[in-house]
């Protein structure tokens, strides 16, 4: 979702998609598809970086899943033609969060899924291990605007759910990971995105029996 919430960026049966409104107490209109950045592949996992000027996303369009970004110049902007991130190229990346100093990203390896964390230049990549649950299950993750709060997706105890971590101040390990309060009792929950103000919610459920799209507002921190 773009700073000003009236742009939501989303997946569609691995396709990507924009849905806009022209006011945040409005619904958002029919969804349009993303054009100029498809591909016969697989593309997905949208996520903007905090100044809208950036979208990330993860594409199988050179035949295993890599992180793909495409840029513009003013929110209002159409983006231009995707690019490979080069520095991940070699390893298979599904999903990516940048903040203001870092870029939270998923990485795939077979059965094992996994955060990752990396400069904003992608010159220093670390494991975030603190996060790793038993399944070996765990990605997808989006953070609060103070940067001390994770969520992420993890399969844990035979379902995916939506669980978090805290810690003291950006840049320290995380503390011990648990429930979120976000999600439906008895139902897979996943895709997870906060928005940057923190007062939207975002995340998906096949609560309703199929996979839908959930939001959830607040009106105050």
């Amino acid at each position: 979702m773009t700073l000003d919430g009236l742009s939501l960026y989303y997946e569609v049966s691995e396709e990507l998609y924009v849905a806009t409104r022209a006011t945040t107490s409005e619904m958002f209109a029919s969804p349009q598809p993303l054009a100029q950045l498809s591909s016969a592949a697989l593309d997905n996992s949208p996520s903007l970086s905090p100044d809208d000027l950036t979208l990330y996303f993860s594409s199988t369009r050179n035949g295993s899943p890599q992180l793909f970004r495409a840029t513009r110049a003013t929110p209002t902007d159409p983006f231009g033609a995707p690019t490979l991130v080069p520095e991940l190229a070699s390893v298979g990346v599904i999903d990516a969060y940048e903040t203001r100093d870092e870029v939270f990203y998923t990485e795939n390896l077979s059965t094992i899924v996994t955060i990752w964390r990396a400069t904003s230049n992608f010159t220093v990549v670390t494991k975030v291990s603190e996060l790793s649950g038993p399944a070996g299950i765990d990605g997808w993750p989006t953070l609060t605007p103070d940067l001390t709060t994770i969520y992420f997706e993890s399969f844990r105890n035979g379902m995916t759910s939506i669980y978090m971590a805290r810690r003291g101040a950006p840049g320290l390990p995380f503390g011990p990971v648990e429930l979120s309060p976000f999600g439906f009792a008895g139902a897979q929950n996943a895709d997870p995105e906060m928005s940057r103000d923190g007062r939207t919610f975002l995340f998906s459920s096949d609560h309703s029996g199929n996979p839908d799209l959930y939001m959830m507002t607040r009106e105050c921190l």
